[in-house]
Formats: C-alpha cells, structure tokens, sequence
C-alpha cells in the first residue's frame, strides 16, 4: 500500500512538472504571437505540443500561429484537435468560425458560430459579434453585416475590427456620409494597428459625400503618418487632385 501510494505520488509530481512546462512555453510563444514573431513563437508552441498535447492553451495557439503563418489548414487541424480534448472551449471554436471564414468555407463557419452563439457563458461577445458580421461582409452581405458590427461596438466600445467593418460595410453600400463618420471613429480605436484603411476609407467616404476639405486632410495625414502603407501612392496621387478642387 505504502508503495501505491508513493508511484501515485511520484505520478502526480510527474505530470504537474509537465503541465508547467507546457504552461511556461506557452507563454513564451504567446508573447512571441502578440510581438508578431511568429516564426519563434511557433517553434515554443510546438515544444509544449510534445509536453503535452492536450493542453487546451497550446492547441489554441498553434491554431492561430499556424493561420497567421499562412497555414490555416493546420491552424484548423489544431483548433478541432482542442475541441477534441474539450467540446465546450468556445475561445477555440470561435477562433475556428474566423478561420472558417478568412478560407472561404461559409457553410463550416455558419455552423461553428451556431454553437458558439449556444454556449451562453462565453463572456467575449464582442468577438463573436464581429465574426458573425464577418460571415455576413465577406459574402458581400453588407446590409446584414451592420448589425452585429454595431453589437459589438455596443458591447465593446474600442472594439476596433467592429468600427473598421461597420464603416467599410456603409462605404460598401454607398451610404458615405454615414461611412465618413463610422470610419473617422475607427481611426480613433485602430491607432495601434498600423493599417492606414481607415484613413483611406475615411478620405474616399468624406470626398464622395462632399467634403473635399476633410479628404484632403485624410490623405494628407496618410501621406505623413504611412509612408510605406499600401494606401500611399493612391493617396499621394489623389491629395493632389483634391487640393487643386480646392483652389
């Protein structure tokens, strides 16, 4: 007996040690994920992969590492991997609808979402939120799209990807005098990603409804805060149009 004991014991230590150590190189490589290293981050999270393989944590950013490196085939294989282990991970199966629809599988991506949408403690709505808009835009559904966009920045007020989509999705329906407004808010709460959309959108929406002088200024700002941003040239060339309107 006393020897059961011990072997259970000693199992128990064993297994804690493994666990913490998946749970330390799983740190390492979200950190590495979130400084856009994905390389290196790749490399920690397949190390605590073969610690433990049926760490929920592990498996959920191998899924989103493997879609950011241009692998969503794996990035999907990880994330059912973990609703394997957990059919109740609704991170990972939200992870999964985004995915679903960046590949263009819609039908997958509806059906995901639906059980997402069930699991009333998953407390990230706004994620959900901007994924079912998500479905709804890439369909060029743009007027069904407003509504979860608009959700979501109801639930979470900085939400940027919820600002960017509602505004591209009134650019894309031609209402630009309420785009130019949505969009102008996004350029708010989307600072720190870098991407000069926004702006671009928010010029183009301001000049269509009217507003050279405000088209002007956001092109002009996109010329001086995003010299290598893929909006550049075009804007570079239509500030030049917009300011000889203006004379």
């Amino acid at each position: 007996m006393i020897l059961f004991i011990s072997l259970f014991f000693l199992g128990c230590r064993s297994f804690q040690q493994k666990e913490d150590r998946a749970n330390f190189l799983l740190q390492s490589g979200t950190a590495l994920y979130d400084a856009g290293r994905y390389p290196e981050a790749l490399r920690e999270l397949l190390n605590a992969y073969k610690v433990n393989p049926r760490n929920l944590g592990v498996l959920n950013a191998l899924g989103l590492t493997y879609h950011a490196r241009g692998r969503s085939d794996l990035g999907i294989k990880y994330l059912l991997e973990a609703l394997a282990v957990e059919p109740a991970y609704t991170e990972a199966r939200n992870n999964l609808v985004r995915i679903y629809i960046e590949s263009r599988d819609f039908k997958a991506a509806q059906y995901e979402l639906s059980l997402v949408k069930k699991d009333l403690t998953y407390s990230a709505l706004d994620k959900v939120y901007v994924n079912e808009g998500l479905l709804y835009f890439d369909q060029k559904q743009f007027a069904k799209a407003l509504s979860p966009f608009q959700k979501a920045i109801d639930y979470s007020r900085e939400n940027c990807p919820a600002h960017h989509l509602y505004g591209k999705s009134l650019f894309e329906l031609n209402r630009y005098s309420e785009a130019a407004g949505a969009l102008d808010r996004a350029i708010v709460f989307c600072q720190s990603t870098g991407s000069d959309e926004p702006h671009y959108l928010s010029a183009l929406s301001h000049y269509r409804s009217g507003d050279k002088r405000k088209a002007s200024v956001r092109f002009n700002e996109i010329v001086k805060l995003y010299p290598n941003g893929p909006y550049f040239e075009k804007s570079k060339s239509l500030l030049e149009i917009v300011k000889k309107e203006l004379e």
